[in-house]
């Protein structure tokens, strides 16, 4: 029965449930004897216990109790004749003839084995009903039950060596076994030799006791006594620590191959078990791992395949005929593991857990605190073995890239997707171990990571990749140096206004000069124009540096209600004068009555800026739309262009000075900078949509927002008209 449930059954839930279920089941049986003994001891039933149950039906007059006692009786004969044969036919085949014999390459592989199996069967049967008729006179059938069990029981000091004392060896296993078997063997012969006052002893069930004591204690004796004179070999020694009690099984395939694919597996398979029994095997398997039916399989997951393969194929050809098939011919027999696949040791230590105790179940504690401890560090961490497969893969990486561990581990850092493959795998081969801050791009942002590696064991055992997010101290010492660039910039700015102040004043001055000495219209016109260009580059110069060196502005002293309708077709009628610019066409559609406080001449600036980056930004014969309207408070302004729109890295730095895409000589960098400033003095905002029409991926829109101006300003705005 143990052989059929747990030897030869590879489900994990069949394993789990017969774990509990079969024990209970036998102490349910177990519980019922003392009840019928007492019975029959109250009805006075003396007969032998081989037909206890009948008697006491007979003593109850209970027909029905007779029946089912008769029943039960050929059921359990049965069942155990069934259970002992299927089970013996297949530890003769696994164990003693498939190790021995050559498998034949034919597609009929499943109906031979079956064959063999059926055969072995029918032999197993045989030769149990001879040995019943050689002893069946000597013994009663409850007897011979208990002879077997003593006969049994004469492996229990070599499982207890197993599971608690390494030091036992094989001699002194195999010694203290011949021992106490032949000791049996010469209790159940006494009656044949007719040797009276023995076969007196053997003959009542009550002396059996003692011949299996002292059968055990031969046993065991004889095993430590040797075990002491023979000393294990080193390999027994290693196959005692993994038996011992609370030791991890060890990895089923012995053996790692680095270049092993489904191909080689399905051809090995097929070489001795024929092609189609062999592709029904992988099939099996690849269906219970839920794994793709691709010759592109991680190492993982070819580990797992062979592991279950191992585990099927041990079922029908025995684990000695199982691991050969899965084998490569070029490796020897005495191959050993490098390095163990640690995501199969750690699958078995989280289902053997519950199982551990003692000073296994600490230890099992602490590496769970550990492995805690790496998956909830804040920064990446990725261990390569010495083939530069993925081991580990902790929760900070996943958050850095998206990947789940499931996904990566057994893979190469050269099998990642971009941009993380190029990444990890030049930094793994590089010979410094230390990287600084390098851009990952995304698809929705980018980011700076800094990489720090390490070696295992001189980098025989692998390395350990350390990934930092850098985006924050990055993105931190970028506003640091845009802030230093702003002073520089503030005092740069101050120096080029004293500058220019000078003649600029002088040409002011000179300008005015004009009434005094001529009386001609045009002549005045062009001073009065002089004067009010100069006043204009003041005021750029002035709000260049108060922007430059506090990043903020300062409010409008000279506010006035400011018709957007006439600022913004002044600003169009400017765009008009410049040739280069005629071929673009400017489209507006404005409501009536649209007045905000603030300076007409710095909201003028503000729209040409942004219709020259527009126009700028257009192919020719483009159209540019500008709308305004009133929202609530405040008069909206859309400007709509279709050009090839800015791209999303460079959309946070347009209102950066002297920031500009155009070609030298094109373009200075100031012109969104000082709108930026302009709209930011009159407490309104500025918003970019780029690209404007998602569809064709094109086109710039700008969102301006800005006060409307109300009879309220008139007594809270100096000066205003």
């Amino acid at each position: 029965m143990f052989h059929l449930l747990f030897s030869e059954n590879a489900s994990e839930h069949s394993l789990k449930l017969a774990s509990w279920l079969i024990p209970c089941i036998l102490l349910v049986m177990a519980a019922c004897i003392p009840l019928l003994l007492w019975g029959s001891i109250l009805l006075n039933v003396e007969t032998p216990k081989d037909f206890l149950l009948i008697r006491l039906g007979q003593a109850l007059e209970q027909e029905w109790f007779i029946i089912a006692a008769y029943l039960g009786g050929l059921s359990a004969s049965s069942g155990v004749i069934i259970v002992a044969n299927v089970a013996l036919a297949s530890m003769v085949q696994n164990h003693l003839l498939l190790p021995i014999i050559k498998i034949p390459d034919s597609e009929r592989f499943y109906s031979w084995l079956l064959w063999m199996r059926r055969s072995l069967i029918l032999l197993v049967m045989m030769g149990s009903y001879l040995v019943y008729l050689f002893v069946s006179d000597l013994f009663p059938l409850a007897q011979l039950g208990l002879i077997t069990f003593i006969g049994f029981l004469q492996f229990l000091p070599g499982i207890l060596a197993t599971l608690y004392w390494q030091k036992a060896s094989r001699v002194g296993f195999l010694a203290g076994l011949c021992a106490g078997m032949a000791i049996w063997l010469l209790a159940i012969f006494i009656p044949t030799f007719g040797v009276t006052p023995l076969a007196t002893l053997s003959a009542t069930m009550e002396q059996w006791y003692g011949w299996a004591i002292f059968s055990i204690m031969v046993n065991t004796l004889l095993m430590i006594i040797t075990s002491w004179l023979f000393k294990p070999s080193a390999e027994e020694e290693e196959m005692a620590v993994a038996c011992v009690l609370n030791a991890l099984p060890k990895p089923q395939t012995n053996f790692t191959f680095e270049n092993d694919t489904l191909e080689d597996i399905q051809t090995r398979l097929g070489a001795r078990l024929g092609s189609s029994s062999a592709q029904r095997e992988i099939d099996s398997a690849l269906e219970a791992l839920n794994l793709p039916h691709t010759n592109k399989l991680r190492p993982l997951d070819l580990l797992r395949l062979r592991n279950i393969l191992e585990n099927n194929l041990s079922g029908i050809l025995g684990p000695a005929e199982a691991t050969a098939l899965l084998r490569p011919q070029h490796l020897s027999g005495n191959t050993a593991f490098k390095g163990r696949e640690i995501h199969h040791l750690e699958e078995q230590l989280e289902s053997y857990s519950e199982r551990l105790s003692g000073l296994a179940a600490e230890l099992d504690k602490i590496r769970r605190y550990h492995r805690s401890t790496l998956q909830h560090l804040p920064i990446g961490v990725c261990t390569l073995n010495e083939r530069q497969h993925i081991l580990f893969w902790n929760q900070a990486m996943v958050d850095y890239t998206g990947i789940t561990p499931d996904t990566v581990l057994g893979l190469t850092p050269a099998e990642l997707p971009q941009p993380w493959c190029d990444l990890l795998s030049d930094f793994s081969r590089q010979q410094h171990t230390y990287q600084p801050a390098i851009r990952v791009d995304h698809e929705d942002h980018h980011a700076w990571y800094s990489l720090h590696k390490t070696a295992i064991d001189d980098g025989q055992q692998g390395c350990v990749i350390l990934i930092e997010d850098e985006t924050e101290h990055k993105l931190l010492a970028n506003r640091l140096a845009h802030s230093e660039r702003l002073t520089s910039i503030g005092r740069f700015a101050a120096g080029v206004a004293h500058e220019i102040g000078n003649p600029v004043t002088g040409i002011a001055c000179l300008a005015q000069n004009l009434k005094l000495e001529t009386d001609q219209p045009e002549v005045l016109e062009t001073g009065e124009a002089i004067v009010e260009q100069t006043q204009r580059i003041s005021r750029i110069v002035q709000s260049l540096i108060r922007f430059a060196h506090t990043g903020q502005t300062d409010s409008l002293d000279n506010a006035k209600p400011v018709s957007i309708n006439a600022c913004i077709e002044e600003a169009v009628d400017l765009m008009r004068f410049d040739e280069a610019r005629r071929a673009i066409h400017i489209r507006t559609q404005l409501e009536p009555q649209l007045i905000c406080s603030g300076d007409y001449q710095l909201l003028l600036q503000m729209f040409v800026n942004l219709l020259n980056n527009a126009s700028d930004a257009s192919p020719s014969h483009s159209q540019i739309s500008i709308s305004a309207m009133h929202v609530e408070s405040w008069i909206e302004i859309n400007i709509t262009d279709q050009g090839t729109g800015i791209s999303p890295d460079l959309q946070e730095r347009i209102f950066e000075p002297f920031f500009t895409t155009k070609e030298p000589g094109k373009g200075t960098g100031l012109g969104l900078a000082l709108v930026y400033n302009i709209i930011t003095e009159h407490c309104g905002n500025i918003e970019f949509i780029s690209p404007a029409d998602k569809k064709q991926n094109k086109g710039t829109q700008v969102i301006i927002q800005l006060p409307a101006w109300t009879e309220h300003d008139s007594l809270s705005v100096p000066g205003l008209e």
